[in-house]
């Protein structure tokens, strides 16, 4: 067999590329088990902080999204239960608490966006 020079770098290139692109993906896949390991050894504060800190999110994409009412809260616990059931974390002593949690930033959110829109319209009422 007869390779000329270039053929020869190319296939070292490719394959430094594929030992590189393996090496990376054992780190990851290591990393994630580690982070999920650390996960499941969390207590139940540090639990509840996790949960309000994605529910948090959810809430957030729930908002921007084109649902109403208690479709964003549906939608809110559905990204909340996937992203735990992806990373391996039981939730279900939290349901309950969750639920009372999103109720709440809910109705202080709304609350909040009523109370702006009475002053703006008292500023405009003024001038």
């Amino acid at each position: 067999m007869n390779f000329d020079l270039n053929t020869v770098q190319q296939v070292i290139t490719l394959l430094t590329g594929l030992i590189g692109l393996v090496s990376t993906a054992i780190a990851t896949f290591f990393a994630i088990k580690n982070f999920i390991a650390n996960i499941k050894t969390k207590n139940s504060q540090e639990i509840w902080g996790l949960l309000m800190n994605i529910a948090d999110a959810a809430m957030k994409e729930a908002e921007a999204s084109a649902l109403i009412g208690a479709e964003k809260k549906e939608f809110a616990l559905r990204v909340i239960n996937s992203s735990c059931e992806a990373a391996g974390l039981d939730i279900s002593d939290f349901v309950e608490q969750l639920d009372t949690y999103i109720e709440d930033t809910v109705k202080f959110y709304n609350d909040m966006k009523s109370q702006n829109q009475i002053a703006k319209n008292n500023l405009s009422e003024q001038k």
